[in-house]
């Protein structure tokens, strides 16, 4: 036994994932692996995992994600700004607080390690001893925002959410997808689906984002939350820009009452 959930990208299977009522062909999916993740960290704290540990395992999980670099103090900062060339985003990883652009925690066009190290202070003086940290990433085009997420509920499994980042009210879900159709049902349902989709976006790779979130979210019971937000979208491809993990103990649901309850 690998652990491996056998994935493809032939001919044949993208054929396939034309109709709608395929089960989509995904790369592959190291379980065993992703198991040992969530047994190593599902009884920290809160069951929040820190911005390094969450894309750790976003991208153990087969996720692109934007290059991200944490630092915990001043000096830190420094060292890891010298690694990354241009403007650089820095942000602020405090306790509780979970939109950074909305509250103050992001600082744009960062440059230099000197740049870094003003950031991190400024960030410090802001929220006191409830910055844990600050991520460092290089700024890039973001393309359209999107959100894209699962989360588990109780006594019904695993949801997937899905819409455009800055309209809170418009953020559709339904029960994990399995299929083609499902996914597109999905996409569809926003009220912003039509104009997203009519200005070029890359539908197919944000539909395997939402199908390998689902996947995720069935086989391992113990994530409670995953966001991807932003996910930037363009009209070729799509990456995470931030992520946010929740893990928790193992759930005694059949994910199955997530498709009975949709």
């Amino acid at each position: 036994m690998t652990g491996l959930l056998p994935g493809s990208h032939d001919g044949a299977a993208a054929a396939q994932c034309l109709r709608g009522d395929a089960v989509p062909e995904l790369p592959a999916l190291d379980v065993a692996a992703l198991r040992a993740f969530v047994a190593d960290h599902r009884s920290d704290g809160d069951g929040w995992l820190s911005p390094p540990e969450a894309y750790r395992f976003i991208r153990l999980a087969g996720f692109r994600c934007v290059t991200t670099h944490y630092a915990r103090d001043e000096l830190d900062a420094i060292g890891v700004a010298g690694e990354l060339a241009g403007r650089l985003a820095v942000k602020a990883d405090t306790q509780g607080l979970e939109d950074e652009s909305r509250d103050g925690g992001v600082l744009l066009g960062v440059y230099g390690a000197g740049g870094a190290c003003d950031a991190y202070r400024v960030l410090k003086a802001r929220f006191g001893p409830a910055l844990r940290g600050v991520s460092v990433q290089p700024m890039v085009d973001c393309g359209r925002e999107l959100l894209v997420g699962a989360r588990r509920i109780p006594a019904s499994g695993p949801r997937v959410v899905f819409g455009p980042i800055g309209d809170d009210t418009d953020r559709p879900e339904r029960p994990a997808p399995r299929t083609v159709a499902d996914a597109d049902l999905l996409l569809d349902c926003s009220r912003s689906s039509r104009e997203l989709w009519a200005s070029g976006l890359d539908r197919a790779a944000v539909r395997e984002v939402v199908l390998k979130l689902a996947r995720l979210a069935l086989v391992l019971p113990e994530l409670s939350v995953v966001d991807l937000k932003p996910l930037a979208v363009h009209a070729s491809g799509c990456v995470a820009v931030d992520v946010r993990v929740r893990l928790e103990g193992r759930a005694d649901v059949d994910p199955l009452l997530g498709r009975l309850s949709g």
